[in-house]
């Protein structure tokens, strides 16, 4: 009667509750995925390691090495503490700073290319300068200041220029908050694509007019508050470095395809912005004309790859996991 009864309370179990083995694997699962390691933080693990491994073979070259790393040492804790943090709470503006962090080392790590510049070669601007010249049979970032000197047409110009610091930006908060689903891949678009340029910076060192022309040369007299704006950011965040090819002209070309793919309502904003930025580069003379054009033509190229390298990353993380 007993043997009955205790088969027959086996038996008659309900199927859908899960064993208590069961329920702790899957929250497991849970909470590995909830904390898994993301492309972008694959692609700023490595262009750190990358970086650090450059400053310690060319030490020799470098001083005060040891903060540089002890920064990358920084940056990394500052990631994983990000991933824990993430695990035990969770919230829109977390989310948001999880995966967006790296836009907050850009900065720091654009400045840093100055730093970087000549570890491999010297400055290659008397090569740009003089193909520059044996070109257009004349110096476009010279020219083109001394033919549209007017201060409205300047300001139109740094307005170009400054707007881009806002574009990048704007267009991550937009897709993160109207089209999350794309959110991480853009993401990881424009921030890969940054570290790309910047390792070319590093690899081909132009400073760009600004810095290679003669002092008198060089000046842009102040038109207004955008020139102003810029001349700030130049102050604080601009060295001689990073003028080949212009990441303002690329990553411009760039920040078109993704809004063109997913965040279309701000393209016809965007795109006006993009084209006065093109421009602008030259005239206040941050870069020379071919730099540009560099820019333009590497865009495409830069997109593939870092389009290419999330889908393996994904791929692989998946596998992983």
């Amino acid at each position: 009667m007993w043997g009955n009864g205790c088969c027959a309370a086996i038996f008659n179990r309900p199927h859908h509750q899960p064993s208590n083995r069961l329920g702790y694997l899957r929250n497991k699962k849970m909470v590995r995925s909830s904390t898994k390691i993301f492309p972008l933080d694959i692609a700023t693990f490595t262009y750190i390691s990358i970086t650090a491994i450059f400053m310690s073979l060319f030490s020799w070259k470098l001083s005060n090495i040891w903060i540089h790393l002890l920064l990358r040492l920084a940056f990394v804790l500052v990631i994983w503490w990000l991933i824990i943090i993430e695990k035990k709470r969770s919230n829109t503006v977390l989310s948001f700073i999880r995966m967006a962090y790296p836009l907050a080392f850009l900065g720091y790590f654009y400045s840093e290319t100055d730093y970087l510049n000549n570890l491999f070669f010297d400055n290659f601007d008397p090569t740009i300068f003089n193909l520059e010249q044996s070109i257009f049979g004349f110096q476009p970032s010279i020219s083109f200041f001394h033919h549209f000197p007017l201060p409205w047409f300047s300001e139109l110009m740094n307005l170009g220029y400054f707007s881009y610091y806002f574009i990048v930006f704007g267009l991550t908060v937009w897709l993160f908050i109207k089209n999350r689903q794309k959110f991480e891949k853009s993401l990881f678009v424009i921030v890969f694509s940054f570290y790309l340029y910047y390792l070319i910076f590093i690899a081909f060192p132009v400073a760009g007019p600004q810095y290679y022309l003669p002092e008198s040369l060089r000046h842009i007299p102040n038109s207004g508050i955008f020139r102003e704006m810029v001349v700030l950011v130049e102050r604080f965040g601009e060295g001689p470095t990073a003028a080949f090819p212009s990441s303002h002209v690329g990553m411009g070309i760039i920040l078109v395809i993704l809004c063109t793919l997913y965040a279309k309502p701000l393209l016809k904003w965007i795109t006006p912005l993009i084209i006065i930025l093109f421009f602008s580069t030259v005239y206040i003379k941050a870069h020379y004309a071919i730099d540009a054009i560099a820019g333009f033509i590497s865009a495409p190229i830069l997109f593939f790859l870092a389009t290419q390298t999330y889908q393996w990353l994904t791929k692989f993380i998946e596998h992983r996991s």
